[in-house]
């Protein structure tokens, strides 16, 4: 953690992340450690522009507002990010979530508003391109809204992360 730290200070990354827990049954020391990790993440970010990715288990809006209480414990009170998430727009108590881009979720979105993001989890899988979802799918969901009848500045709006700050 340190060492993405030091990226950070020298300008080289904009933020930290693959924070957070594993997300398959593990023993609660492993856990513990883990939370530990994040704690002494948020509390070397909190003073600084610098935007935190979680990856965790998956988390619901309870989960997310005590990962935040965490966070506010250590000092980090935004730019808590949580990768691959459930769409839980609101009620996330400022984790700002970021969902893969299948046509329910980017249909299901509040564009016009901050505060959220659409992803691939494109793992590049050669023996199988499509998994997670492709690495185009949020270009093809874009397309898809504005046919369907979303204004553009709405979506532009939407996909300002620095109005997140």
């Amino acid at each position: 953690m340190d060492a993405a730290l030091k990226l950070i200070e020298r300008g080289e990354v904009d933020a930290i992340w693959e924070v957070g827990r594993p997300h398959f049954p593990v023993n609660p020391e492993i856990v513990n450690e883990s939370n530990e990790i994040m704690e002494y993440i948020f509390q070397n970010t909190a003073d600084r522009d610098i935007p935190v990715i979680l990856h965790t288990e998956s988390l619901d809006s309870t989960g997310m507002c005590e990962i935040m209480k965490m966070a506010k414990r250590n000092g980090k009170s935004s730019l808590v990010l949580k990768h691959f998430s459930s769409p839980i727009f609101y009620e996330n108590c400022g984790i700002v979530p970021s969902v893969p881009a299948g046509r329910k979720n980017a249909r299901a979105a509040p564009w016009g508003s901050n505060g959220f993001f659409l992803e691939t989890d494109f793992a590049g899988d050669e023996s199988n391109p499509n998994f997670v979802l492709p690495a185009d799918s949020v270009p093809k969901r874009i397309s898809m809204l504005l046919q369907e009848g979303i204004e553009e500045e709405r979506l532009e709006k939407s996909m300002d992360f620095y109005g997140l700050r």
